[in-house]
């Protein structure tokens, strides 16, 4: 279980992961199966380290459903805003914009949940 500061640096890291994931399978050229196959993996990954989080709890103050939405929505919205920009942005600008609608996502599962139980 992590601390409140830990959530947010994690929060952040798993924004920065997803950016730079599918910033490099856009720079690859890949088609959409490749984007999909990232979307994936990065959720199967997300929801594993959500599972070792909310597993570790004293009191399961948060439902694992939250922790499969954020695990799931966080990666799917860094792809598509990458995906949707990727012809018409440079590199880092791909990067900014896929990190921080990414890292927009994460907190607003996070209060979503907390502010409806779920």
């Amino acid at each position: 279980m992590l601390t409140p500061t830990g959530y947010w640096i994690a929060f952040v890291v798993q924004a920065a992961l997803c950016a730079s994931a599918a910033v490099l399978v856009a720079r690859a050229g890949a088609a959409p199966r490749h984007f999909a196959l990232a979307w994936i993996l990065l959720s199967v990954l997300f929801v594993g380290l959500g599972y070792l989080d909310w597993a570790a709890q004293p009191t399961k103050e948060t439902s694992l459903t939250s922790y499969i939405l954020g695990a799931s929505l966080t990666p799917l919205v860094a792809i598509a805003v990458v995906w949707t920009i990727r012809r018409r942005a440079g590199l880092s600008i791909q990067w900014i914009a896929a990190g921080a609608s990414a890292f927009l996502t994460t907190v607003g599962v996070a209060m979503a949940a907390y502010a409806t139980g779920f």
